[in-house]
């Protein structure tokens, strides 16, 4: 595991491992051929810019179904990337890469993850809003169950009541999955100088299926960037 990267760098940064998202939402960027069959492993195909804006595509996107799901749990988009890629002379491919803010939790923690949709690449337009939307939702759940397992961690406790009040306490979840969602990695960092590198984190997995928890390191890093991690579990 590795200390996670500031809020603003996740903001403004391409998101981390587009086939884990890609999986969830059934959009992958490693298309070939006009039959859209996945291919991982392989060389994406050549790079495809879109006509228009990510501002566009999400004010298109926050009138769908899909836009209504972020509305009513509450779910801000904080950040937006898209990736276009040529599949063949008529046909392209567009995925936008979302960076979601979700409603402060039970412990005052405001959790960023990511999602991707696949769009229609003439208009920007989501492809299939209705069943985007539906994974859209079980993943929101999916994701509120596994943060409602890791607050109820003594470690998380003990690290939220340490710094909340005096810093701001930054956290991410990114999710790993094959056919499904396998384990959610959990990231939670503090910032001790806008000067420096210095902070402490604290990281680790956990496995919706059996709700086991594992990898669990706490994060120590110095003004002068030297590292250190301590196993909790």
């Amino acid at each position: 595991m590795r200390f996670a990267s500031k809020a603003s760098s996740f903001v403004w940064s391409t998101f981390w491992n587009r086939a884990v998202f890609a999986v969830i939402t059934g959009v992958c960027a490693m298309v070939l051929g006009d039959n859209n069959q996945f291919a991982f492993g392989k060389q994406p195909p050549p790079p495809y810019i879109p006509p228009y804006s990510e501002d566009f595509v999400v004010k298109r996107l926050m009138q769908t179904a899909y836009g209504k799901v972020l509305k009513d749990n509450k779910v801000k988009v904080v950040a937006a990337t898209l990736s276009g890629y040529n599949i063949s002379p008529n046909a392209k491919q567009v995925i936008l890469d979302l960076g979601l803010q979700l409603a402060r939790s039970p412990l005052g923690i405001r959790y960023l993850i990511a999602h991707g949709v696949l769009l229609d690449w003439k208009t920007g337009d989501i492809r299939d809003a209705d069943e985007a939307a539906q994974n859209l939702l079980e993943f929101l759940n999916s994701v509120a169950n596994a943060i409602a397992r890791a607050e109820m961690l003594p470690e998380v406790k003990e690290f939220v009541r340490q710094h909340q009040g005096k810093r701001k306490i930054e956290a991410e979840i990114w999710s790993v999955a094959t056919n499904a969602i396998d384990c959610y990695r959990f990231a939670y960092t503090v910032s001790f100088s806008k000067k420096n590198d210095a902070g402490e984190g604290l990281n680790f997995e956990i496995y919706p299926k059996d709700e086991k928890v594992e990898d669990m390191y706490k994060v120590y890093v110095s003004k002068d960037g030297e590292r250190k991690e301590v196993q909790l579990r």
